[in-house]
């Protein structure tokens, strides 16, 4: 003869449901749905981790000050020549 608990038992608009965690029957009352859209049992639940609401931030890529290709050529080392070195 099978066994009608608590949870056998007919109860108007609280059916049951398979829980998607752990293949459970369960009620609705105790059930919840998660973040990801899986219904699982209150106990279970847990809200959706804080690293996945992390978002990025757009870049500020254009340069805040530009200077021209020119080389002043003042700045630059003459050219190494021996003959002209003191010694």
């Amino acid at each position: 003869m099978p066994k009608t608990g608590r949870h056998e038992r007919y109860i108007p608009g609280n059916h049951h449901i398979i829980s998607d965690i752990t293949g459970q029957k369960i009620r609705i009352q105790d059930a919840r749905v998660d973040w990801r859209g899986l219904w699982q049992e209150r106990a279970q639940w847990s809200p959706k981790e804080k690293q996945l609401q992390i978002y990025g931030r757009q870049e500020k890529i254009a340069v805040s000050v530009a200077r021209t290709q020119n080389i002043d050529e003042t700045l630059l080392d003459p050219p190494f020549n021996p003959a002209t070195q003191a010694i």
